[in-house]
């Protein structure tokens, strides 16, 4: 709990593990070794990371992260999912706004939708949000 609190007092907000051996000729005699401790991407760092990867195309953009894990939509393949936002779709270098789906386990699944939009406002990525929502769930 120490550690945690540290790691928020440094700015750092998502999952954390720490590894550890367990070393020694029996369990009675045995001692811990501590090895690492990893900080773990969460739902808002890597479509940052991949924002910053995209750079100009959307240095002045809004955008909306929507992380639902427990959201329940139909399961469809990934592909399905692709041609129901074809209209939607960001991309750098032929549009200004649009989604990026960014993991399609939840949508198989059925259990859960991880995407971004990107829009010109803040109003407008988030419209675009709940447009993409509704779809998803038939509305």
């Amino acid at each position: 709990m120490c550690l945690a609190i540290l790691l928020q007092e440094l700015g750092y907000f998502g999952r954390c593990s720490f590894d550890a051996v367990i070393a020694g000729g029996t369990y009675d005699t045995a001692k811990l070794h501590w090895i690492e401790c990893n900080g773990r991407w969460g739902g808002v760092s890597l479509p940052m990371t991949f924002l910053n990867r995209l750079g100009a195309a959307v240095s002045k953009s809004e955008i909306v992260i929507v992380q639902r894990t427990t959201f329940e939509v139909p399961r469809r393949p990934f592909r399905e999912v692709l041609s129901l936002f074809a209209d939607m779709l960001f991309a750098p270098g032929r549009t200004k706004e649009g989604i990026i789906l960014l993991s399609p386990a939840g949508f198989e699944r059925g259990t859960g939708v991880h995407f971004m939009t990107i829009a010109c406002s803040l109003e407008r990525a988030r419209s675009m949000a709940k447009d993409a929502l509704g779809r998803l769930i038939g509305h």
